[in-house]
């Protein structure tokens, strides 16, 4: 089977990799001139499934099985490339409901994952050791190379034109927001901005999940007191990256670690992410003869890569839909 593949980012990527493990004859159309360029760009590596507040559903289904291929995934990918993808094995979580979480590790325990008390600090919080941190760039690059060494072959810079006859079996439209030129998905732009800090005083923090009632922000240490934070959201942006982000976004980290109060920018980077409008996230289903959409992944298309991938591949191979495989 020859399969179209429109997008390379870390959906897009993902099912490229896996169709060509599969065997199939894989073509890639990408408009930038790189993988991750979009949404993929603005996220900070977190694959929260274990840890999220969620205990019952689809998407909290979807979450932990791709965990479990992310069991498989990350070794196979860095020793297919010899790139380093993993960051952090294991997240801390620190909660604003304490009581929600013990009762959401009661569940966790009853599914076969382990939530375990910690403290950082003078805070009470729960370790994760399922969850993981990866590098974005470094994880959707890896899986274009190692898409490549299978067969696999991606058009840099080429834009699949809105009417365009595919010279394929089937086509797989996976473009996020740019999806929405190609099929009828509406879908939100919410905007997501990140910033990475030098601190002098080094608190030397874990992987960090924090949740209270500004939402949640996340913190990715890097070494040698580099730190990436992020990451917004903002469902009516303005144009990013923004000063103002930046400011928030060291407040509130600073408001449970003053030592960031004090911190050095380094950098900052932003985009925006595909939410579908009117429906779940994510949108995996067949969109017209012979084609098929999977996008909208708003903010765990990080995390959903393998099972979004593992279910487009069983829906190519048996002509199901996405409802008999995971049905809500």
């Amino acid at each position: 089977m020859k399969v179209a593949i429109i997008g390379s980012g870390i959906i897009g990527s993902a099912i490229a990799f896996h169709l060509a493990s599969l065997g199939m004859r894989v073509e890639v159309w990408e408009t930038q001139t790189q993988p991750g360029l979009g949404s993929t760009g603005a996220a900070l590596g977190f694959l929260l499934g274990v840890a999220s507040a969620k205990t019952s559903g689809r998407i909290v289904r979807l979450r932990l099985d791709s965990l479990k291929l992310y069991d498989t995934w990350l070794p196979e990918l860095e020793k297919l490339t010899g790139r380093r993808v993993l960051l952090h094995q294991g997240i801390v979580c620190l909660p604003r409901d304490g009581h929600l979480w013990r009762e959401l590790a009661q569940v966790r325990a009853k599914q076969g994952y382990s939530l375990e008390p910690v403290v950082i600090g003078q805070y009470q919080g729960f370790y994760s050791p399922t969850d993981r941190v990866v590098h974005p760039l470094e994880l959707v690059s890896a899986l274009v190379e190692a898409a490549t060494q299978r067969g696999a072959k991606f058009h840099w810079g080429c834009a699949w034109e809105q009417g365009r006859e595919a010279d394929s079996d089937r086509v797989v439209v996976c473009g996020g927001l740019g999806s929405q030129a190609l099929v009828e998905l509406p879908l939100q732009a919410v905007g997501g901005q990140a910033i990475e800090v030098a601190v002098a005083a080094d608190p030397h923090l874990p992987a960090l999940h924090i949740v209270d009632e500004l939402g949640d922000v996340n913190l990715v240490p890097l070494g040698g007191g580099r730190y990436w934070i992020g990451a917004t959201v903002e469902f009516d942006p303005t144009v990013l990256p923004r000063a103002e982000n930046v400011t928030y976004l060291l407040g509130r980290v600073g408001q449970y670690f003053p030592q960031f109060q004090e911190s050095t920018v380094l950098n900052t980077w932003a985009n925006y992410r595909p939410r579908p409008i009117g429906r779940g996230a994510p949108v995996i289903e067949w969109c017209r003869p012979g084609w098929l959409v999977a996008s909208g992944h708003y903010r765990n298309g990080l995390l959903l890569a393998p099972i979004t991938a593992q279910i487009v591949g069983e829906m190519l191979i048996n002509s199901t839909t996405a409802t008999s495989i995971n049905k809500s």
